[in-house]
């Protein structure tokens, strides 16, 4: 099985409550100014590494928080939480 480490916290990809923990922490980090972060996969097959700098997309960041809020909010047996949507009707 392969881990993740993010923000300093080793996950498994496959609990999406612990990969939102994770990434709350990392979008804290960027937040308060850390330019660099450095993720790491692992499994018994390979090992990689990966820089990512405080230029990403926060809101693509914020993104998958809210997915993986909402897929944890399952896994536990809770509805996922109301989101705000804008819909156009018209031409």
């Amino acid at each position: 099985m392969a881990t993740i480490n993010i923000a300093g916290l080793t996950v498994d990809p496959a609990d999406p409550c612990q990969v939102e923990d994770a990434l709350r922490a990392y979008r804290l980090k960027l937040m308060a100014g850390e330019a660099v972060e450095e993720v790491s996969v692992s499994s018994p097959v390979t090992s990689q590494r990966m820089r990512f700098f405080a230029g990403m997309s926060v809101a693509a960041l914020d993104r998958e928080i809210g997915t993986l809020s909402d897929a944890c909010a399952r896994q536990r047996g809770e509805a996922c939480p109301r989101r705000r949507r804008a819909f156009s009707i018209g031409r």
